[in-house]
């Protein structure tokens, strides 16, 4: 059972310099980051439009400091993609910058580190392709470096470096071509400098249907913690418009991690905080979940959902549906079980889990009125892991140090190789 969500996305790459709501990262040091943009999930019609391209900018080293990008693409069917790599092009008008990565070279490698695709020299004969998503013109001759591939559902990651080890300024772009499998949890690692070599990102969000709400992350001293050498100690975020103007809220230094806000009575009964209810308990079915906590899909209330909408009361092993808000939880027992648990949170992990064997959740429901609700075993163990979220606490954080340790070191091994990993059920 799934016990948590990873957001999914559409994303890929436009002009890095004229582009429509663009969003721009300002990174400072020259240091390793890793970049992580996702959006929340599609619970009505205001988030089922899809953002029409990524792109990243970066000084692209050697060795370990190649540039590396990693995405998913979601279950279903195949889905067209459009991979450039672009640095002889970053020389010339209008963009005239300077150090630009003369000869790239674009690996793309599946989720077991298989190279699948590779390209040297961009082809006249994927034209058509990048006309059809608005990419901006290459030189002819030059040597930049694309790819066009109809990918399966799985995760990949995309690797500029220069040919004959050579270094410098490039832009990797990812293009939704064609095809209803969304692309996912795209996160780029590269080198973060000043001037020319900042590191940018830009962000496109295709026409009509309102605005799209994303997650946007830099991560320096968490790749320190993975091992990674070099990591960046202090990131700074700018978002900004595509005149240029950071818009608003749109800027942070440090995250923030003190826990969801409760909710007063009168925000209960608002229709939209109603819907938001609604629309976590069919996401949490879509993705055949048992439980789902309102910071997972980047609502910042204390608001958690759980159980079955189609429960079997004469089955003990069935969880009915529960909403529980402003949920405080005590222990019942002093005795303590451990369980292997799941989160999509953290894709792919699994850990044994101390719980308490039984709790006691004191909440609201859907009208604001207070109840009570004991619980034991799994029902237990589901009502601890949803409301350490609402506190900003992983399974991670509690997991047995053997199993933290193994954890660590595969999200390290992640973290090394740029790549990011499909959902897979969990506990």
């Amino acid at each position: 059972m799934v016990t948590g969500l990873l957001p999914d996305a559409s994303i890929s790459s436009d002009n890095p310099l004229d582009r429509t709501d663009t969003m721009k990262k300002f990174l400072r040091q020259k240091a390793v980051c890793v970049l992580l943009m996702a959006s929340a999930p599609a619970f009505a019609a205001q988030y089922d439009q899809r953002l029409a391209n990524l792109s990243t900018r970066a000084q692209v080293g050697t060795g370990s400091n190649v540039m590396i990008t990693g995405f998913v693409v979601q279950e279903g069917a195949p889905k067209k993609v459009l991979i450039r790599a672009v640095g002889a092009r970053l020389a010339t008008a209008p963009f005239n910058i300077t150090g630009a990565l003369a000869d790239p070279l674009l690996q793309l490698y599946n989720a077991d580190g298989v190279l699948v695709l590779s390209n040297d020299n961009w082809s006249s004969t994927d034209l058509t392709t990048m006309n059809s998503v608005g990419a901006f013109a290459l030189t002819s001759g030059s040597r930049d470096a694309a790819l066009v591939a109809t990918l399966s559902p799985g995760a990949y990651t995309a690797q500029v470096s220069g040919v004959g080890n050579t270094s410098g300024v490039a832009i990797l772009e990812v293009y939704d071509v064609t095809g209803s499998a969304r692309l996912m949890n795209l996160s780029t690692r590269a080198l973060v400098g000043s001037g020319t070599t900042t590191f940018f990102s830009g962000l496109s969000v295709a026409a009509g249907g309102g605005a799209r709400r994303v997650l946007v992350r830099a991560a320096g001293p968490a790749l320190g913690a993975l091992g990674v050498g070099g990591a960046l100690a202090d990131p700074a975020i700018a978002i900004l418009d595509t005149a240029g103007r950071q818009i608003a809220n749109g800027a942070n230094d440090n995250w923030e991690s003190g826990g969801a806000a409760a909710l007063t009575p009168a925000q209960i009964r608002q229709p939209g905080l109603q819907q938001l209810i609604d629309d976590m308990v069919d996401t949490m079915v879509d993705y055949e979940g048992v439980g789902l906590a309102a910071p997972q899909v980047y609502q910042s209330v204390r608001l958690i959902v759980l159980g079955y909408p189609d429960a079997d009361p004469d089955n003990p092993d069935d969880i009915p549906l529960t909403l529980c808000i402003n949920p405080e939880w005590e222990s019942l027992s002093e005795e303590k079980e451990l369980g292997y648990e799941g989160c999509l949170s953290i894709p792919d992990l699994r850990g044994l889990v101390p719980r308490s064997k039984a709790v006691a959740v004191r909440a609201l429901d859907r009208r604001g009125k207070p109840f009570t609700l004991k619980a034991e075993g799994f029902l237990a163990r589901i009502l601890q892991h949803e409301i350490d979220h609402l506190d900003g606490v992983l399974m991670l954080d509690r997991m047995e140090p053997a199993d933290r340790k193994a954890a660590l070191k595969l999200l390290r091994e992640q973290a090394l190789a740029g790549t990011t990993v499909a959902p897979r059920h969990a506990l």
